[in-house]
């Protein structure tokens, strides 16, 4: 079969696992596993990681926006359209206290989302790593020759546009620092 039939298999496989990406309420959760190559109950996050102050399972578990990022490229470049428009709900719902940039940690709690739960990321915090990727994911998928929805990809491309811009004003230290290995000053540093 042709390379772009290979590639959507293993993004279907993803998809097929049931644990590594499910969908709540049209949205995509990736749920955070110990390990990248372990699922099962006992290797979601828990504890400090993700405490929740209650037990933590296959409804009740954090996700980051580093996975999360990592799955939104991986559906940005497929065929399916309406799991990129999942990726995006989610990105609507887990906003930060910092413009449109997602919240890093997220707590699910049956079928809601809470982005900014206090002992989970109760300061909001983001990781600019993950908005970079989460960037390109959208930017790709505004281009994806196999979405055929306009307006959608229009919005994904508007809400990439506000991250870049929300990105440089709140994830990057517009200042000089003195480089520690002598080569003078180091300036517009990332947040993280």
């Amino acid at each position: 079969q042709p390379r772009v039939d290979n590639y959507e298999e293993l993004v279907n496989g993803l998809f097929a696992n049931g644990k590594v990406v499910t969908v709540i309420d049209n949205k995509l959760w990736v749920p955070w596993f110990s390990s990248s190559s372990k699922c099962e109950l006992s290797d979601l996050k828990s504890g400090a990681s993700c405490n929740s102050s209650s037990a933590i399972d296959f409804e009740h578990n954090c996700m980051v926006t580093d996975e999360f990022s990592q799955v939104g490229i991986l559906v940005a470049m497929g065929k399916n359209q309406q799991r990129m428009d999942q990726f995006y709900n989610t990105l609507k719902a887990i906003k930060s206290s910092f413009g449109s940039i997602p919240a890093w940690r997220i707590y699910r709690n049956g079928n809601l989302i809470e982005p900014c739960k206090q002992w989970i990321n109760g300061n909001c915090d983001t990781a600019s790593d993950a908005t970079a990727r989460i960037i390109i994911a959208l930017h790709t998928a505004s281009k994806n020759q196999f979405f055929t929805d306009q307006t959608q990809k229009n919005a994904y491309l508007e809400l990439a546009n506000q991250l870049s811009a929300d990105m440089l004003t709140y994830e990057i230290y517009q200042n000089c620092r003195p480089s520690t290995l002598g080569y003078g000053d180091i300036c517009y540093w990332l947040a993280a």
